[in-house]
């Protein structure tokens, strides 16, 4: 069984949940074409479903990313947004190695 954290993380990323189990259907569904190798060919997607959630739950994350502040509407709403483009354009300044091939 899932704790609560567990619960809600899953519910809190489902999309990508769901599409991990997608493609672990998918691997099921071409092995079943084989008989021979069908239960070496399921477990190894089932390790590479297993290895996938568990990046995902344990990629780190930012706590309160700015682009979620842009979603809320508030009265600080052009101050949130001017200060990420702000940001943003910095960043993509400082980071752009195509003049120095860095």
């Amino acid at each position: 069984m899932l704790n609560a954290a567990e619960k809600n993380f899953l519910f809190q990323h489902i999309p990508l949940v769901e599409a991990e189990m997608s493609r672990l259907e998918q691997k099921i569904i071409n092995a079943a074409a084989c008989p021979a190798t069908f239960f070496i060919v399921v477990h190894k997607a089932w390790l590479e479903f297993c290895r996938s959630i568990c990046q995902l739950h344990n990629a780190p994350r930012l706590r309160h990313p700015v682009w979620l502040s842009l979603l809320e509407r508030d009265h600080k709403e052009t101050i949130v947004l001017a200060d990420f483009c702000q940001q943003l354009s910095r960043l993509v300044e400082k980071l752009d190695t195509k003049h120095t091939k860095l």
